[in-house]
């Protein structure tokens, strides 16, 4: 099998519509949770979601990166500027250093189809997530997956897992206060005496 990861782009939404599948990722979201407040979430239907997604890709921004297997679209993951994200802000249990530093980028989502499933598609697409958020500028990378993985709604799921993270490198920051917990890690090649951000090694 071929894998190979790409940004997305205007001329791959159908590709991502296909990955997202008839229910836009999860219950309709369209990937749009992490960027609304919580009176938007409810008032924005799947559709709304699915053009805003839409829109964000028309035009050319830096949100996400698709993966494919054999040519096929399989997998999403969302990776972007932390400032992007509002709902970041006002979750329980994130602790969120420096909030208003553009530097920081957050992953937020990781999809990957349901017949590509346990082959090892959501660790490759954290992996180029980080890659692909060091060669944009980011000091530092940080994800904001669930602590226990078995239990809870499965559409927190599509933040990824504890495990998920620390097999590419990324620590937890802070015990979780919550559900979620805020994981860390630098961008490959940089040393926290680079990056300005010793406290996120």
């Amino acid at each position: 099998m071929i894998t190979k990861i790409r940004p997305v782009s205007p001329g791959r939404w159908d590709d991502a519509a296909e990955v997202m599948g008839g229910n836009g990722g999860y219950g309709g979201c369209w990937c749009m949770f992490w960027r609304l407040d919580n009176q938007e979430i409810h008032t924005k239907t799947a559709s709304d979601n699915q053009a805003a997604l839409r829109q964000m890709i028309a035009a050319g921004q830096s949100i996400g990166l698709l993966l494919y297997q054999d040519n096929q679209p399989a997998g999403w993951c969302q990776v972007a500027p932390r400032l992007d994200f509002w709902r970041l802000f006002h979750t329980r249990g994130l602790r969120l250093e420096q909030p208003d530093d553009p530097s920081v980028w957050s992953i937020t989502c990781v999809y990957v189809a349901r017949g590509a499933r346990c082959q090892g598609a959501g660790r490759q697409l954290v992996r180029a997530a980080v890659e692909y958020a060091g060669q944009h500028g980011a000091s530092v990378i940080e994800a904001y997956p669930v602590v226990d993985a078995s239990k809870g709604r499965r559409t927190q799921l599509s933040s990824g897992t504890v495990d998920m993270f620390s097999e590419v490198g990324f620590t937890i920051a802070a015990p979780p206060a919550g559900r979620r917990v805020t994981m860390r890690r630098l961008p490959p090649g940089a040393r926290p005496s680079q990056a300005g951000h010793g406290q996120y090694g």
